[in-house]
């Protein structure tokens, strides 16, 4: 796998086994929509909902005026409880969906 190193040292690789911290993955998708989204970007969907789901959501509001972010996961509960710890932290409206093509339909931004 790549490896990532900085001038302190080694940062970890990727597919070596060691796994890759959630707020680092979440602010290289953060620079991603903020360069790239669309200003008036509103809606997200996010595919998956561990640790990263919710570390993106985290990164990605602090740079899009978002009002709504749709959730899918593979394990229902999981998701559920990562939509309702959401709707308590944010002021737009977060939803689980119930397919990933429900996810992503008409969202102006993916993350997974």
């Amino acid at each position: 796998g790549a490896c990532v190193e900085r001038a302190d040292g080694p940062r970890g690789g990727h597919g070596g086994g060691t796994a890759v911290p959630p707020d680092r993955t979440a602010e290289a998708s953060r620079g991603a929509a903020q360069a790239l989204a669309n200003p008036p970007s509103q809606s997200l969907a996010i595919l998956g909902s561990g640790v990263q789901a919710e570390a993106h959501v985290r990164a990605i509001s602090g740079v899009l005026a978002l009002t709504s972010v749709r959730i899918w996961g593979a394990d229902s509960a999981q998701c559920a409880a990562l939509v309702r710890s959401l709707s308590t932290q944010y002021a737009f409206d977060v939803t689980q969906a119930v397919t990933a093509k429900q996810a992503v339909r008409d969202a102006d931004v993916v993350a997974c």
